[in-house]
């Protein structure tokens, strides 16, 4: 994942403005509160604008009339636990957060303690609470929020103000339905019940692994969407925060404990940044990179970024944040060894592999020249098949295999002349001496000479 830094003066300028608090009082003398704060995840790049979803839009600086503060529309709380309460159940169903609270004085009422408040309350609302649509997953899924807090009720006797919080959200909460119903069936496909935490975490590691692609046009354009788990998913393709998105909402959809790590700006491995994941197996932590066991066009069928320790998480930086659940949780020494008994249980490969296309057939005299689309991630090569026969029948056709996935032609040699030939193609990726396949391409035909 790689975080382009904003070097537009004007913009640069839009952001310092934005973040400064502001204090005033409306036309009609209600005391309006407000600010702006984008996410510290991505504090220094403009993420994620224009806003999208329930949640998205600038927030006007001066509230509406009091008639539309309803008490039932603003809960109240009282601490910022409540506070945090209020703040999680918004932000899962992608909406604006609402709530009620009571300043002790007219003194304390002010726009610092105000985004004390909700500093306070929106970070104990990404605490990690074990599920999967709550924690990291929410705290990296919004670019900034706006808030405004009105008192309407124009007196100095009661500092009761109302507070709108406007979170600019990466997905909708129609994406995240749709997120939730696709891991439901893919898990369902897997077939996990009964089986152990090692050959769940696998199964798990491998479905995404080996379905998602690195979304390269994603990360130059900064489409925020790229950095979610719903485009991981939904579209198969995504940057490594939708890689570890995905693998931590999926884990913990399992009950298996797992946690987003992130590699500083700067660091030796990445210039802008990294994401990967932290296990828990069997009682310790492990690392594991989804997104580079992805994109590493590793053909010898062992992992490279899979349950690892410290000592053997190659090509890491160690100078990633130092959150409290790693300082809590020391990461293992070393690779995690599984048992012959979990070896055993191990699940096959959920496999979805991208399919190719056809761009180009040439003929000649007594050959065929097909051309394909690459398909270079997550595949270890291709298939072509051809025959005289349209329905493709079996025993009527020959199948060559072309192992090289950066290579998109093959010349169909010792044809018979001005005859008929169709030809289709389909990728394949070959896992611990286990051949997976994708779809094949429509079938094209063409005459020899």
């Amino acid at each position: 994942m790689r975080k382009n830094r904003i070097v537009s003066l004007l913009i640069s300028a839009f952001l310092v403005v934005a973040m400064l608090p502001v204090s005033c009082w409306a036309d009609d003398g209600e005391s309006v509160l407000s600010g702006t704060v984008v996410n510290p995840l991505y504090e220094d790049v403009l993420n994620g604008m224009p806003a999208v979803g329930d949640g998205g839009g600038e927030m006007p600086l001066l509230a509406a009339s009091s008639s539309k503060y309803r008490d039932k529309d603003y809960p109240k709380v009282t601490t910022t636990d409540s506070c945090a309460k209020v703040f999680r159940s918004a932000m899962k169903k992608r909406t604006t957060v609402r709530f009620r609270y009571t300043f002790k004085s007219a003194a304390a009422a002010n726009t610092a303690n105000a985004t004390k408040l909700l500093d306070e309350s929106c970070e104990k609302a990404f605490e990690h609470t074990g599920d999967p649509c709550e924690g990291e997953y929410l705290r990296w899924q919004y670019s900034k929020y706006d808030w405004s807090a009105t008192d309407p009720n124009k007196s100095d006797r009661d500092h009761t103000y109302y507070f709108s919080v406007h979170f600019v959200y990466y997905t909708t909460a129609k994406q995240e339905a749709a997120v939730g119903t696709k891991i439901d069936e893919v898990l369902s496909r897997m077939n996990l019940e009964g089986k152990g935490e090692y050959a769940t975490v696998r199964a798990i590691y491998d479905y995404i692994a080996n379905n998602i692609s690195y979304d390269y046009a994603g990360l130059r354009n900064r489409e925020f969407k790229s950095f979610t788990a719903w485009k991981a998913l939904c579209k198969g393709t995504a940057v490594c925060q939708g890689y570890s998105l995905l693998m931590y909402r999926m884990l913990l959809e399992c009950g298996i404990d797992c946690r987003i790590v992130a590699a500083d700006q700067g660091s030796s491995i990445a210039e802008e940044g990294h994401a990967w994941n932290l296990i828990k197996l069997n009682g310790d932590y492990y690392y594991g990179d989804t997104t580079w066991e992805s994109t590493s066009n590793n053909t010898s069928g062992q992992y490279l970024y899979f349950l690892k320790g410290n000592s053997d998480f190659l090509g890491h930086d160690k100078y990633y944040h130092i959150y409290d659940y790693i300082k809590n949780h020391p990461v293992a020494a070393s690779r995690y060894v599984p048992s012959s008994d979990e070896q055993g249980e191990v699940i096959p490969i959920v496999k979805v592999l991208k399919k190719t296309s056809i761009s180009k057939l040439k003929s000649g005299k007594n050959y065929i020249t097909v051309k394909w689309t690459k398909q270079q991630y997550g595949v270890k090569g291709y298939e072509l098949e051809y025959g005289t026969k349209r329905a493709f029948n079996k025993g009527s056709t020959s199948i060559i295999r072309v192992s090289d996935c950066d290579k998109v032609s093959k010349k169909l040699t010792k044809l018979k002349r001005k005859t008929k030939y169709y030809v289709r193609v389909r990728t394949y990726k070959t896992v611990e001496g286990v051949d997976y396949y994708s779809a094949w391409t429509s079938k094209k035909s063409l005459s020899t000479k």
